[in-house]
């Protein structure tokens, strides 16, 4: 399962363009709710290439609940990541 597979995920998220995908974000959000703090970590790094605003509330209820120190700095990254594309998206 690709949501399982942290390779897979940060191919996924290089591969996927700035349009917003569906099934691409279902991906990546089993990804960050998955038990393992490699794929975690995977998720939220793919989550950061995307930079779609889209996924910043499911950021926020992670940070809340992430125990492990390094994931919760990729989150605070991710969410800044998400929010400058809105800001600049915003910003035209």
């Amino acid at each position: 399962n690709m949501a399982h597979d942290p390779k897979s995920l940060i191919l996924l998220s290089l591969g996927t363009g700035e349009t917003f995908s569906r099934v691409v974000y279902e991906i990546l959000q089993s990804g960050l709710r998955h038990p393992e703090p490699e794929v975690r970590f995977a998720a939220v790094r793919s989550v950061g290439i995307t930079q779609w605003a889209e996924f910043i509330p499911e950021l926020k209820q992670l940070s809340e609940t992430e125990t492990a120190q390094d994931i919760q700095n990729l989150i605070s990254k991710a969410i800044k990541a998400c929010m400058s594309k809105t800001v600049a998206a915003n910003a035209l």
